[in-house]
């Protein structure tokens, strides 16, 4: 499933959260992650390349990437929602 990974910094910590393929439909809740490294190592697991963002994440310190991210992947950016499950074709979100 195509995701959009939005991270963003504060202080020391990173936070992520996750939308579906329209970049509308909220399909995770935002997740603590502990450092920039564990980012990038959390965003080539799951299917994403770091290197593509770290010059962004390092000037803004906040902005997103695109992900094909497997089902056996879900659990660990805590995608509870699927857009099957949203009762939406390919993640649209209701109102399209």
């Amino acid at each position: 499933m195509r995701v959009l990974i939005n991270y963003a910094t504060y202080a020391d910590q990173v936070r992520i959260h996750c939308l579906a393929d329209d970049a509308r439909t909220v399909i995770a809740p935002f997740k603590r992650v502990s450092s920039l490294e564990t980012l990038y190592r959390l965003i080539k697991y799951v299917g994403g390349d770091p290197d593509q963002y770290r010059t962004e994440i390092k000037t803004w310190g906040h902005g997103g990437c695109w992900a094909d991210v497997q089902p056996e992947h879900f659990d660990l950016l805590g995608i509870k929602k699927t857009p099957q499950s949203l009762g939406t074709k390919s993640g649209r979100s209701f109102g399209e």
